[in-house]
Formats: structure tokens, C-alpha cells, sequence
């Protein structure tokens, strides 16, 4: 599945994790509309993951920064509660230009 969610946010994605057979993969794209050369080289960007059952984890991780941007967040994550989660991302000091913010996610058979 795939979900690109256009402006400044903050970026709510819905993610059904309900199969307790799969592992999930996570990627982030974006695109920056600029002609600046000084775009830095990563930004910060803070995720938080809300369970189903309301429990929040939260995490600073880093996009690199280019006109187009497509990066990998999280590979083979096994989520602790089956069930819809709610990954809402924003960026503390956005880059100029920013369009918006896509998540990719992929549902793959666990292997054991």
C-alpha cells in the first residue's frame, strides 16, 4: 500500500498490522520543490506509533534530503499488538519546499 499526504503536516497514516503471519516493511518518499544548491544533507523527522490499544512509542529517525526522496524506515517490524495502528510523522524544522510526506508500506510472510 501506498499513501502520499500533500502540505506541512502532521502526516496521519493507518496502518492495518492485524496478520500475525507477516512482517511489515516501512519506506518514506517525498519530493522537494526548490532550486536551492544549500538543502541540508538529512532532516529529522519524529514518528509516532499509536497501538490499538491507545499505548504510544515515539522515535526520532533522519530522511536524507534531496529534490526526490525515497528511503527506507522500517524492515520486518513484528508489531507487539496485532490490529490498526496510527503512525502520525512530523518534521520539527521542515525543509524548504517540502510537498508532502508518502509512506509505502509491504505485508511479507514471517520466516522463521
Amino acid at each position: 500500500m501506498e499513501r502520499f499526504i500533500k502540505g506541512e503536516g502532521p502526516y496521519r497514516f493507518i496502518v492495518d498490522m492485524s496478520d500475525t503471519t507477516a512482517v511489515y516493511d516501512f519506506d518514506f518518499y517525498t519530493r522537494i520543490d526548490t532550486h536551492r544548491a544549500d538543502l541540508p544533507v538529512e532532516t529529522a523527522i519524529d514518528a509516532c506509533w499509536m497501538s490499538p490499544s491507545g499505548d504510544e512509542l515515539t522515535e526520532t529517525v533522519y530522511l536524507p534530503i534531496a529534490r526526490e526522496v525515497y528511503a527506507p524506515y522500517r524492515a520486518g517490524l513484528r508489531p507487539s499488538e496485532p490490529g490498526v495502528w496510527i503512525l502520525t510523522v512530523t518534521f520539527p524544522n521542515p525543509p524548504k519546499g517540502l510537498t508532502g510526506l508518502g509512506l509505502v508500506s509491504r505485508k511479507n510472510p514471517m520466516v522463521e
